[in-house]
């Protein structure tokens, strides 16, 4: 399936007036003042890929105040057409190829997203819910049958929850526990592939990203439970306290991924510049684990400079560049540097100017 975006036309979207964009293959940068409309050109793409924006619980922040809708259209270079509208009374229509979509589990896999932006330091700093996420939509990517799994799981460990909280039913609670265990340990194991395949390949960007500290740090993935017991085992040992808690304590709900220096949590012996430099890392190697598997993604990077100074800039565009990716961009300032330094040609860069949530294509 075809991931290059040709066309994405928008209205009522945001603080942006109807726009029409035709990026390129390559880099696409969005430059302008703060307030402009950057981020939301980047956020319109993100919708179209996972239905929604950067934020979950502000969806209604999509929509222009004095408009009932917003909508946004793309067209691929394989001439596959998606559709996405959100209506103030919180419907959403999600259309592919002509084709209404019934949720949003049908739209992932037909754009895959990659966003860099302030909010990926929670992957170092934010809860490990933040980590199974990230680790889940790699996983997801190359296995699809992952997400009706961890679906089935998730259904078994609410039963199980409730069945801690309100009932002392010892036979339906092994029953629930054989079952959530069953699927636990697949989605482990499917956990344990993806992180064989992604931590050497970490560990390559981390070298040329932080060079004098590649050898130091430490990728480490915990699967929820103890990794020298089965998961149903653990369940029955701990059955007592857990119907006192009245909530499960082992499985891959519990699953994270940490990185350490020196066997310390990176965010309390790295400068901010450089735990930004570690995220991109954790960023770089889920997409070229991606590419690896025969797939690709568009990547959004909302205002690059922040933490990062043009010599680390450049080197992480030269990176995408040499993994070929559609790549939209947001600054403040025309990056020249970046249009000199990484002699591409013009084919392969693009330059929108934002002003007052007007999108005007320049010419590199």
């Amino acid at each position: 399936m075809a991931i290059q975006l040709d066309l994405i036309v928008g209205q009522h979207f945001r603080c942006l007036n109807d726009f029409e964009i035709r990026p390129c293959a390559g880099l696409n940068f969005f430059y302008g003042d703060n307030g402009a409309g950057k981020s939301s050109v980047l956020e319109a793409i993100h919708c179209l890929g996972l239905g929604r924006g950067f934020f979950r619980q502000r969806s209604y922040n999509l929509i222009q105040h004095d408009q009932d809708y917003a909508l946004l259209r793309a067209e691929f270079s394989d001439t596959a057409k998606l559709g996405w509208q959100k209506f103030r009374s919180g419907e959403l229509r999600l259309r592919y190829n002509q084709s209404d979509l019934a949720n949003i589990s049908q739209l992932l896999g037909i754009l895959p997203v990659q966003l860099i932006n302030a909010h990926t330091f929670l992957l170092l700093e934010g809860s490990p819910a933040e980590r199974r996420q990230f680790i889940d939509w790699g996983v997801f990517h190359v296995e699809h049958r992952f997400l009706s799994l961890w679906q089935e799981c998730q259904r078994f460990l609410k039963h199980r929850n409730m069945l801690l909280k309100k009932t002392k039913d010892l036979d339906l609670l092994k029953l629930y526990s054989q079952e959530f265990a069953r699927t636990a340990e697949q989605i482990d194991q499917s956990r344990q592939q993806w992180f064989s395949s992604f931590a050497p390949i970490f560990h390559n960007h981390i070298e040329r990203l932080l060079p004098n500290l590649d050898d130091q740090f430490t990728l480490i993935y915990r699967r929820g439970w103890d990794r020298h017991r089965l998961l149903y085992d653990q369940l029955m040992s701990s059955l007592d306290r857990e119907i006192k808690l009245g909530s499960t304590q082992n499985g891959p709900q519990r699953a994270d991924l940490q990185v350490r220096l020196h066997n310390e949590q990176v965010q309390e012996v790295l400068s901010r510049g450089q735990q930004k430099l570690v995220t991109l890392a954790l960023k770089l190697a889920q997409i070229e684990l991606l590419i690896n598997a025969g797939k690709t993604c568009v990547v959004l990077i909302d205002d690059l400079s922040a933490e990062l100074d043009a010599k680390h800039q450049l080197l992480v565009l030269r990176q995408l560049q040499s993994l070929g990716l559609q790549t939209f961009i947001s600054s403040i300032t025309v990056p020249e540097f970046f249009c000199q330094e990484l002699n591409v040609a013009t084919d392969d860069m693009r330059l929108f100017h934002v002003e007052q949530g007007r999108i005007k294509n320049n010419m590199v």
